[in-house]
């Protein structure tokens, strides 16, 4: 657009030159004495350049939201179950748990035994070797992660209850129970006394940053011992009624 502007304004000019130039020669042939200046053609203005559109800017793409990850389920925080039976029988452990609680109850005049197994069928450790009657809760997976399902030998009606580690009740000073009982300890440094009324084998192992064996006697018992602070896990096992102070 400018050349063609610029173009034009040439020619006009071009044109205007050459009119004077007819002019003054027309004007000299009538009358020779006297001399005519030509007059000099005025330039035409220079048109301003065109302003070019300023471009719109491109919009920025909006960012996608960051996805919320998604949770891992924990297969040892799985839910209560309780099977029940009579005589030897096998109960499989939850799918993919390698740690958790057995409740177990038997109401038979004979040995009652429970056995954690592993997937080769292999007895791993033996949570519960009681005669007659039994009520009491032990961990299991605590010493052994590989087990897949409890051997269950006995002569009468016995129940079984599969529960996480974690569902087990906090310890604090005083208490008391009866029979084998699992909790969690979260408090410091302590030198608890313990005291049982059995008559047979009273336990108590302390599953933390160790595996502390506290007390191994048979029978009535009163004594005191240091503890290191939690978290740990205190498993007691106990024929009669027991207090910690």
């Amino acid at each position: 657009a400018l050349r063609r502007a610029a173009s034009a304004a040439s020619a006009t000019a071009l044109v205007l030159v050459l009119t004077a130039c007819g002019t003054s020669s027309n004007v000299a042939a009538d009358a020779p004495a006297e001399t005519t200046t030509s007059a000099s053609s005025t330039p035409s203005a220079t048109p301003s350049p065109t302003k070019s559109a300023t471009p719109s800017p491109t919009p920025s793409p909006t960012p996608s939201p960051t996805p919320t990850p998604t949770p891992t389920p924990d297969p040892n925080d799985f839910s209560p179950s309780t099977v029940t039976g009579t005589g030897a029988s096998v109960v499989p452990m939850p799918a993919g748990a390698t740690i958790g609680l057995v409740t177990a109850s038997h109401d038979g005049s004979s040995n009652f035994a429970v056995w954690a197994m592993d997937a080769a069928n292999e007895q791993v450790d033996l949570l519960v070797n009681e005669i007659g009657d039994y009520a009491g809760t032990v961990p299991w997976g605590i010493r052994d992660e590989n087990i897949t399902s409890l051997q269950i030998e006995a002569d009468g009606n016995w129940s079984i209850t599969l529960a996480p580690l974690l569902s087990a009740p906090e310890l604090a000073f005083p208490a008391s129970g009866a029979g084998s009982s699992v909790y969690i300890y979260r408090g410091g440094a302590a030198t608890p006394t313990f005291s049982h009324q059995g008559e047979s084998n009273f336990s108590v192992w302390v599953y933390g940053t160790s595996n502390d064996l506290l007390i191994n006697e048979i029978g009535a018992y009163s004594g005191t011992h240091a503890m290191k602070a939690g978290p740990s896990v205190i498993v007691i096992e106990a024929d009669g009624a027991w207090s910690i102070s």
